[in-house]
């Protein structure tokens, strides 16, 4: 396999309890990274969520809806709330 060098910055606390976490997991920097890279071509994701646009215009729109009482039903019971939902209301 031909490998390559990369080099990242990292604050020195973060790298430090990092080490410490992955050394408790039986891995270093450099195993965690390749399991990562591996992870994202595989999966063509990351494995955490990203988002630069929380809340994005719905789910704003939502929470304004629900703070101002929009929208909402009154409270119900599970079973209540089961037989609504079968019963296509």
């Amino acid at each position: 396999m031909d490998s390559t060098n990369v080099t990242l910055r990292l604050d020195k606390n973060l790298k430090n309890d990092f080490e410490q976490t992955l050394d408790v997991m039986g891995l270093n920097l450099n195993s965690a990274f390749v399991i990562l890279a591996k992870y994202v071509v595989r999966t063509q994701s990351f494995p955490v969520p990203l988002s630069a646009d929380i809340p994005n215009d719905l789910t704003a729109k939502t929470i304004e809806d629900a703070l101002n009482g929009v929208g909402l039903s009154e409270p119900m019971s599970w079973e209540e709330a089961k037989k609504e939902i079968l019963s296509g209301k």
